[in-house]
C-alpha cells in the first residue's frame, strides 16, 4: 500500500490526464464547428482545472461571443481572470454579470473578496 501522498498524486494525475483528454475532444469538436458553445465551456473548464489560465480565458471569451447572456461563461472567465491575478478585470467581469443576474449570491461574493 502506498501512502496517501502518493494516492494523493496518483488521483491528481489520473484527474490532470482527464482534463487533457476532454481538451483534445472539445478542440476535434471545435475544428468541425468553431461555433459550439459547449465545447468552448467544456475546453475553458478544462484549461482552468489544468491551471492555463490564459488560454481558459480566450475560451470562455469565445463562449460569450456565442452567447453573450451565459452567466456561467461570465462567472468563469471572472474566475479566470482572479487566478490570472488580474483583478480588477474580474471585479468588473462580475459586475458585467450582475447586469444579468442581480443579487447572484455567487457573484456578490466573488466582488467581496
Amino acid at each position: 500500500m502506498g501512502s496517501k501522498e502518493e494516492k494523493n498524486a496518483e488521483l491528481l494525475f489520473l484527474h490532470e490526464e482527464e482534463y487533457e483528454n476532454e481538451l483534445k475532444t472539445c478542440d476535434k469538436i471545435l475544428k468541425l464547428d468553431p461555433s459550439d458553445f459547449k465545447a468552448w465551456m467544456d475546453r475553458g473548464y478544462a484549461l482552468l482545472q489544468l491551471g492555463k489560465f490564459e488560454e481558459a480565458l480566450e475560451s470562455y471569451n469565445k463562449a460569450i461571443e456565442i452567447k453573450p447572456k451565459d452567466t456561467t461563461a461570465w462567472y468563469n472567465k471572472g474566475a479566470a481572470l482572479s487566478n490570472l491575478g488580474r483583478f480588477e478585470e474580474a471585479a468588473e467581469v462580475y459586475t458585467n454579470l450582475l447586469e444579468i443576474t442581480p443579487n447572484d449570491a455567487g457573484t456578490l461574493m466573488e466582488l467581496s473578496n
